[in-house]
């Protein structure tokens, strides 16, 4: 599934890895049935990877000085601020705002933690 483009580079580690398998399991449909795998997760990584690039991106042109003036002046007395769904997706408009929402958790950095 990899383009032929870059076949050079990984065409001798696949037939590498794939006479490792063949020694290792000794069951041609396990094997593939793991490589069919290994691709599909590949690919479906790849592609969550473009979408979060993709969002950042999209988050980054949506944002101007502002936004972000109007966002500090809401901060409260700890440094803290509070931000609701309604006000993001006015900002994005975009299909990407419940992605978006979903990956902040593992993004935003507490000052208090640093976690």
């Amino acid at each position: 599934k990899a383009t032929s483009w870059y076949k050079g580079l990984w065409r001798d580690n696949y037939n590498a890895a794939c006479e490792y398998l063949t020694k290792e399991i000794g069951d041609t449909n396990a094997e593939q049935e793991l490589l069919d795998f290994a691709d599909d997760f590949v690919i479906e990584n790849a592609i969550v990877k473009n979408k979060r690039r993709n969002s950042v991106d999209k988050v980054q042109k949506a944002t101007i000085p502002e936004k972000c003036n109007d966002t500090v002046s809401e901060q409260n007395n700890d440094k803290s601020f509070e931000i609701t769904r309604d006000c993001l997706s006015k900002q994005i408009e975009d299909s990407a705002e419940e992605e978006l929402l979903d990956c902040t958790d593992r993004y935003v950095v507490d000052n208090f933690t640093n976690k």
